[in-house]
């Protein structure tokens, strides 16, 4: 049952919405400060060598959470989450970086319940304006300062603290202009990165743009002060997601998880210079600040807001995470005050992390050249081996940084158990898309692979017919770079790539057909993000024919996400009558071709098991590039670059596919 202070809130909104023609508006004013990719690496969190005074003054004068954790480890899902008030995985929003989702009804973001409620929602407000979120809606924000509401009009801030996050000059700016150099020598870091110089050189630097950020709320908080508005604006800093180091952000150890959060409420609704232990998640922040503007918190939100008069602490917390850029690993989690249960559904990944983190990391070619070198521990090497277990079991109080897994330990079975059924309940109640996804059901009859003398015997006779009794014929070429052609000598050939040498040799061989071939490539895409947009770009084509072409690039992903991939694309294009055609990748002279170990090799076997599969039609590029190697002793004649086939081995390609052709 809602209490009486929760009906009142809801009176208190419908009254708000006449603030306009009121004297005076009192209701607070609202900041919220997200610092990107850190942990609670402050000093008012009693972290070493690190000098943050202004964000220390604001945990004297409000209360700083200690157990404050997200619901993803990496910004896009757990803003989406903090944004919506709801888990991301409930919704669809549980990737990071992929766009253009739809909230359903009645879900949307807490900006345009304050809008609704006479809140002017500024975004930015001289600072970043960063949103990074998935779904899609109109007038998130009412501007970009809060400058611009009207005279008396309570404002909502959303502020984005962006230089913790990896710059691409590599915190050179700020290290250079630092007016307080953190101490190299003093700086403490984990136990799993080795003590080597560019570690400290690297957690320095982390906690120099910390110390940046901590001017820029310095810079805020006297605004305040300047406009005469302090009194009545309650500031919230927290982070979007845990710290961007090796084993941090992307990850579900506490490191990638755990954030800051600091209330300061002049108007009373946080105590001041208290510290409060409860396990808080990012969710709550939304319900929190509903609350604080006098607004009823809606039933469907999974935050709790942290004022209510039936507040209670959580006893749990969940987390998730999936797809990381180009890397779809799937792990779940769920953390008590004590222990941490963590399961992977993707365990063949091993420790695999996206290229943007790889090549912004500098701990590690470090750490991989020290492994090699066989100077690292135990501890030291855990994220560079290439499997997971299934399950891990943490006791968080007597091993912090989650290094010893008990998840095989006879005496926590117990414990295990308990918190793998909790996970369970916390997966089925928000009927987890990311799972739903990875555990689709197959709905198509699969029956051995095509038969090229007659699976797309239908379009001869459409080929064949004249105007005004013939139609469109659309094929859609699908995939990375190769389809969309090569670069020789600085220019760039698309039209001597496969999809237009078949559009030629069909309008050579049905001159009166009408008939386009349609590249929907992008460079350095994979399986993974191409199933994303692949209803968008390719079956709003109204295609009759799609070929699809990501091999090459899949190889950073692993063959288990990459059948995702291309699963989701192969399942969408039969569930609309389309024919499809799935191609094994052309060939990479770096690679070696003839083992069967290579990944190529490997991620080519796989498109052959997928069109045996699924009945479809197997275009085998890389057989043909194997049978030039063996018959020349290099495909370096038929390559544009190692990966990218010139003229002659897209000629390859329009062979191979000219099987599937009649007549041709």
């Amino acid at each position: 049952m809602k209490s009486l202070r929760h009906l009142a809130l809801a009176l208190a909104s419908i009254v708000s919405l006449a603030a306009s023609v009121s004297a005076e508006d009192t209701r607070p004013n609202i900041i919220w400060l997200m610092g990107e990719d850190m942990g609670p690496e402050l000093s008012c969190y009693g972290h070493p060598a690190i000098h943050t005074p202004h964000i220390d003054a604001l945990a004297e004068q409000g209360t700083r959470f200690t157990q404050a954790f997200g619901t993803a480890s990496s910004c896009t899902p757990n803003r989406n989450a903090m944004m919506t008030g709801l888990y991301q995985t409930r919704v669809d929003l549980q990737d990071q970086r992929r766009t253009g989702i739809t909230l359903p009804h009645p879900m949307r973001p807490i900006t345009h319940i304050l809008q609704e409620a006479g809140y002017y929602t500024a975004i930015g407000c001289g600072y970043s304006q960063k949103t990074d979120l998935n779904f899609s809606v109109d007038n998130l924000f009412d501007g970009r300062d809060w400058s611009g509401r009207a005279e008396g009009q309570p404002f909502f801030a959303q502020i984005t603290l962006y230089e913790s996050h990896r710059l691409t000059d590599g915190w050179n700016k700020i290290t250079e202009t630092a007016t307080r150099p953190v101490d190299r020598d003093a700086v403490e870091f984990p136990p799993y990165f080795p003590d080597h110089p560019v570690v400290r050189e690297d957690w320095a630097r982390y906690l120099e743009s910390i110390q940046y950020i901590d001017n820029s709320v310095g810079e805020i908080m006297q605004r305040l002060e300047d406009e005469g508005i302090a009194d009545n604006t309650i500031v919230i800093f927290i982070g979007d997601n845990g710290q961007c180091h090796l084993r941090g952000k992307c990850w579900l150890y506490d490191a990638g998880l755990r954030v800051p959060f600091i209330a300061q409420d002049p108007t009373g609704n946080f105590a001041s210079g208290a510290v409060n232990d409860d396990l808080v998640s990012t969710i709550d922040i939304s319900a929190t600040i509903l609350e604080l503007a006098g607004i009823a918190v809606p039933d469907y939100f999974d935050g709790r807001s942290l004022i209510a008069d039936d507040y209670t602490p959580r006893q749990t917390i969940f987390s998730a995470r999936d797809l990381v850029d180009e890397v779809m690993d799937r792990i779940r989690s769920v953390r008590t005050d004590r222990y941490k249960y963590i399961r992977n559904y993707t365990p063949e990944n091993g420790y695999l992390d996206c290229r943007y983190v790889q090549q912004n990391r500098p701990m590690y070619p470090v750490i991989q050249e020290l492994h090699k070198q066989g100077k690292l521990n135990a501890a030291q090497s855990v994220f560079l081996a290439k499997t997971k277990p299934l399950e891990e079991l943490y006791d968080i109080q007597n091993d912090p940084y989650e290094l010893n897994n008990l998840a095989d330990s006879a005496a926590h079975a117990s414990i295990k158990e308990s918190l793998s059924k909790q996970l369970n309940t916390w997966l089925e109640d928000t009927g987890d898309k990311g799972l739903e996804q990875m555990r689709r059901i197959e709905k198509l009859s699969r029956g051995g692979a095509a038969d090229p003398a007659s699976y797309l015997s239908e379009f001869q006779k459409e080929f064949e017919k004249r105007w005004p009794k013939n139609r469109r014929i659309t094929i859609a070429a699908h995939g990375h770079s190769v389809p969309t052609g090569y670069t020789t000598g600085g220019v760039v050939k698309p039209h001597d790539a496969y999809p237009h040498l078949l559009e030629a040799a069909l309008a050579e061989r049905y001159p009166h057909a009408v008939i386009n071939v349609i590249p929907t490539g992008i460079g350095g895409e994979n399986a993974i993000n191409g199933s994303f947009r692949f209803e968008k770009d390719v079956l709003s084509l109204k295609p009759d024919i799609v070929t699809i072409d990501y091999s090459l690039n899949d190889r950073h992903l692993g063959l288990r996400n990459a059948r995702e991939g291309w699963e989701r694309m192969i399942e969408a294009a039969l569930q609309q009558g389309v024919k499809v055609l799935l191609l094994t990748p052309t060939g990479d002279w770096k690679a070696d071709m003839t083992s069967p170990d290579d990944p190529l090799t490997q991620h080519a076997a796989q498109v052959r098991e997928l069109a045996e599969e699924y009945g479809v039609g197997l275009v085998d590029s890389y057989q043909s590039f194997l049978d030039h190697l063996e018959e020349h002793g290099t495909i370096k004649p038929i390559m544009a670059q190692s990966n990218h086939p010139n003229r002659q081995g897209h000629q390859l390609v329009l062979d191979e596919l000219k099987d599937w052709f009649p007549g041709l």
